[in-house]
This record gives C-alpha cells, sequence and structure tokens, in this order.
C-alpha cells in the first residue's frame, strides 16, 4: 500500500498506534515457573509486526514531510527570483522614463546675426504713428526701423532675412 499524503500516512499510524495500545490476550494461561520474574502482568507484549508497521508508517510520514517542505522551499526560493527579476526590470523602466523625460539640450549660442525672438522686444523699436496712406512718414520709419535691426545686430531671423549683412 503505497500512501503519499501526509494526513493519511498520520491517520494510519494513528490507526496502527491504538491498535498497539490494546491489551493483548494471552492464548494460555501461564503458570508463576514460566513468566520471568521481574516482569510485571499490566504491561502488553506486542507482535514485532506491529512495532515495525508503526514505525514504517512514522517514518513515511516524515518523508512526505520533508518532501513537501521541499517543495515549499524550492516554490519560495523561485517566487523570490521571480520579484527580484521583476524589480530590476521595474528599476529599468523609470530610469528609462527618467531619461526620457528630461528636456533635449537648448542652444545656448545663437549664429551669428539670428534673432532670440524669447529675449528680442520689438516694443524697443520705432512706432509708426502717421498718417494712413502718407509714403514719406513710413519711408522714415521703414529707415529708423533698420537702423533698429543694424543696432541689435540682427540679420536673419528663423523666418528669413531681415536686412543685408
Amino acid at each position: 500500500m503505497a500512501v503519499t499524503y501526509p494526513e493519511a500516512i498520520i491517520r494510519a499510524a494513528n490507526a496502527a498506534r491504538r491498535l498497539l495500545t490494546r491489551p493483548i490476550r494471552p492464548s494460555q494461561s501461564s503458570t508463576m515457573t514460566d513468566s520471568p520474574g521481574n516482569t510485571t502482568p499490566n504491561v502488553p507484549h506486542l507482535p514485532d509486526d506491529s512495532y515495525r508497521a508503526w514505525f514504517c508508517l512514522v517514518i513515511k510520514a516524515q518523508h512526505a514531510a520533508l518532501i513537501q517542505n521541499e517543495h515549499d522551499r524550492r516554490t519560495a526560493w523561485e517566487a523570490a527570483e521571480a520579484n527580484t527579476t521583476r524589480i530590476t526590470r521595474l528599476e529599468e523602466l523609470v530610469l528609462a522614463l527618467a531619461v526620457k523625460s528630461e528636456e533635449p539640450p537648448r542652444r545656448n549660442r545663437l549664429d551669428d546675426g539670428e534673432l532670440d525672438l524669447q529675449k528680442f522686444r520689438t516694443s524697443d523699436g520705432p512706432k509708426f504713428s502717421g498718417p494712413p496712406m502718407m509714403v514719406k512718414p513710413f519711408v522714415k520709419w521703414a529707415n529708423a526701423l533698420q537702423i533698429f535691426f543694424t543696432t541689435k545686430s540682427v540679420v536673419r531671423t528663423p523666418l528669413g532675412r531681415v536686412g543685408s549683412p
């Protein structure tokens, strides 16, 4: 009989122990001269086969417990390995996200004559306040505008050329 479950092995061992604790009735009556002098009549005599069966059941139960413990230990180790792998991958992803979220490097230095539209204020330049449809005030304003761009060293904008180099 091959019992593999620990509960079944323990039940069988308990049943064998209960059998062993029952007093065995002698088949023939013994006389005082037949029994040894230092034994008491209350101690039951058990056959060797029942002890052997009980010990086999106990050993099988211990073996099953050891196998289950080894399986549990292996499962816990595999789970720890899987968790370590997941945590490592998560750290790599977080690091990759942190690197991707950095802004691209800005150009600190503009090309020669290029206009920085974030710092350049057109409100500092001349304003056209002449009457509409009058040529002379407009030409005067355009010349003032050209002088303004020249003093700021502006030759071209990101959209195109402003003045002559």
